[in-house]
């Protein structure tokens, strides 16, 4: 087990997005006994600090955060005998580059690294055949996030799943961009206006302001201001007050490693509507509270949309299974230890 693990990031745009909260949550889950240290640094002050730790004594383990990467790689890659650099992906980086990558561009990326930490078996598998394609044998794990099941809960008051008149809550907990569908659900929802619904939007405005200000001027056309509220980001009793009064929890993303808010929505005990994807499917999958659409589908997110709104014995199913999977979900404790045991492997085998 390694005595020290620095887990490093670039400083945060948006502290609540789901790659820093994980980040932090780690770490806190593994400060207690000293065995982590979370540091927010800067990509230019990134390789000099790799350097310092790679010439300390007894091997050190640093945990990069990919979001250093998500611009190409950097330009000089350490090199100390005495460091394992372990690199963790909550995405793919190149899949963010300006262009695609040039040949040799990815090797250059993981020159330097002893392994890979996932936060997601979706990813794990992407990289895996990446690295097998280029012949790269770097070992790769999966941890993914956690939830906390004191703070995550359903509400103590019975729920409004059998209303059949009432507006239902609709509620989407992401920053507000536009990959993550916002403006493809806003037109979902719209379709269905004759049933009383009311979307709340828990993200950050702040990310891509553009998209925020598109979002607004749509709702404003097609005559939802009453409908559609902006809370921005939310956090701590005001995030889970969210969860808990919400009748459905709607992500139309086109791309997610995880999703860590779809969990902390099924540890409320609230349905899920979300994406299919790999990621998705996995954070779904040990609940069955939970239904995936087809990404981008307009016509089967209307269906499904309208399925739930309109059928409170439904939404009574999907709540009944969250509630019965509670205890499937891994906590952030767990996910810390497995984290760390992922950690020791790969020094062991770099040392």
């Amino acid at each position: 087990m390694p005595q020290s693990v620095v887990l490093l990031a670039p400083p945060a745009a948006s502290p609540l997005t789901g790659g820093y909260l994980y980040n932090r949550l780690i770490a806190e889950h593994l400060e207690t006994d000293g065995r982590a240290r979370y540091r927010w640094v800067s990509r230019r002050d990134l390789v000099p600090l790799l350097s310092q730790l790679g010439a300390r004594p007894p091997l050190t383990p640093a945990v990069v955060d990919s979001l250093y990467f998500t611009l190409g790689p950097l330009q000089r890659q350490p090199r100390k005998p005495r460091l394992a650099m372990v690199l963790l992906c909550h995405v793919i980086p190149w899949q963010f580059w300006p262009k695609l990558p040039e040949p040799g561009s990815i090797d250059r990326y993981l020159a330097g690294v002893a392994g890979i930490v996932t936060t997601s078996l979706a990813t794990t598998a992407e990289l895996r055949h990446t690295l097998a394609e280029r012949r790269i044998p770097l070992p790769v794990a999966a941890c993914p996030p956690g939830v906390d099941l004191d703070r995550f809960s359903p509400a103590v008051a019975p729920h409004r799943s059998t209303a059949s008149h009432a507006a239902l809550t609709v509620l989407t907990v992401a920053n507000v961009q536009g990959e993550k569908g916002y403006l493809f659900l806003l037109e979902a929802l719209a379709d269905l206006r004759a049933l009383p619904w009311r979307w709340r939007i828990a993200g950050d405005c702040a990310v891509e302001p553009e998209t925020v200000v598109r979002l607004r001027a749509r709702v404003a056309e097609l005559g939802l201001e009453q409908r559609v509220e902006l809370l921005g980001a939310l956090a701590g009793a005001a995030l889970v007050a969210e969860y808990q009064r919400a009748d459905l929890m709607v992500l139309a993303t086109e791309r997610e490693s995880f999703g860590m808010a779809l969990v902390e929505a099924l540890a409320c005990a609230v349905p899920v509507l979300v994406s299919d994807l790999a990621g998705t499917a996995e954070a779904l999958a040990s609940t069955g509270g939970g239904v995936l659409v087809p990404t981008g589908e307009r016509m089967a997110w209307r269906r499904a949309l309208r399925s739930l709104l309109t059928d409170p014995q439904r939404r009574a199913q999907l709540r009944q299974r969250a509630l019965d999977a509670r205890g499937k979900l891994q906590t952030w404790d767990a996910a810390a230890q497995r984290f760390v045991a992922a950690i020791a492997r790969i020094v062991a085998q770099a040392a």
